[in-house]
């Protein structure tokens, strides 16, 4: 799947998302609990491409991710990234491209867009506050 699939996936499929637009070559910031997992793998699952897309975060913490081809949610500001992802690990993310989205129901709540990421299009990630480095 390609970024622009996974764009017209989501217009046609789940309506919580609105002013999708890619963006190519940039850095975006991903809280997780679950960094142990993606440093043992060497790298990142995502969460699967389906109608429920929208709706990871259905259990907190979050479970962790486990598709090999699936979505990787980040925040563009990492102080955004810090203020959401409070206790977590804080993971610098170099994509080559993703999908930024306005989710409407946390866009009522002030919430900035999300940066939905296909994990085969992360080039690179570091973790650069770690839950025992703050």
């Amino acid at each position: 799947m390609t970024a622009e699939e996974l764009r017209d996936f989501i217009s046609s499929n789940i309506l919580t998302f609105d002013n999708l637009k890619i963006i190519e070559n940039g850095v975006a910031y991903h809280y997780t609990t679950h960094f142990d997992k993606i440093e043992k793998t060497g790298k990142f699952l995502g969460a699967p491409i389906d109608k429920n897309l929208d709706q990871t975060q259905v259990t907190l913490p979050s479970k962790p991710a486990t598709n090999d081809l699936g979505v990787v949610f980040a925040y563009l500001d990492e102080e955004e990234t810090r203020d959401e992802g409070c206790d977590c690990d804080i993971v610098e993310i170099e994509f080559t491209k993703a999908l930024k989205a306005t989710h409407v129901q946390e866009a009522t709540l002030g919430a900035p867009d999300t940066i939905l990421i296909l994990n085969t299009d992360i080039k690179n990630y570091k973790n650069i506050t770690g839950a025992n480095n703050t």
